[in-house]
């Protein structure tokens, strides 16, 4: 009930929004539809989530803009670093997906983590396909 009652807000919004913002709305719907969070998982499985994600964001962009303007494949020494610097971004990456996962779990279930993990999967599947497709980014029902 709560879920369809926040869908129109969510569709409002996601009007006015920036397209980052829009499909991060969309990703919050799509995410909250498949876990089935109780009001009380909600209120503290989203600053956790949202923390995660901006962690995660941080770590991508610094690794980008390290390579932003150069081909890393252009020399020898540059292309060894860059594959030293891929493999710690990766690491990195694991590093804060495993801390999440311990404060997560705190909140959720494993079946709930699990399904997260499939959704974020999913979800990322759905948003390149619209944008191969050329079409505007909206949430897609799913088949549960």
């Amino acid at each position: 009930i709560i879920l369809f009652l926040l869908l129109p807000c969510a569709a409002v919004m996601a009007q006015e929004q920036p397209k980052g913002e829009r499909i991060r709305t969309i990703k919050i719907g799509f995410i909250s539809e498949r876990l089935h969070l109780s009001p009380e998982q909600a209120a503290k499985f989203w600053p956790v989530y949202n923390r995660c994600q901006d962690e995660l964001k941080e770590v991508r962009r610094d690794f980008k803009q390290k390579y932003k303007a150069s081909n890393p494949g252009s020399d020898a020494q540059m292309a060894r670093e860059f594959v030293m610097d891929n493999i710690e971004y990766k690491q990195a990456e694991l590093n804060l997906q495993k801390k999440y996962k311990d404060e997560l779990l705190k909140i959720i279930s494993a079946q709930q983590l699990a399904t997260l993990y499939q959704a974020e999967r999913d979800f990322k599947t759905m948003l390149l396909k619209q944008l191969k497709e050329g079409k505007p980014v909206k949430a897609q029902p799913t088949s549960r």
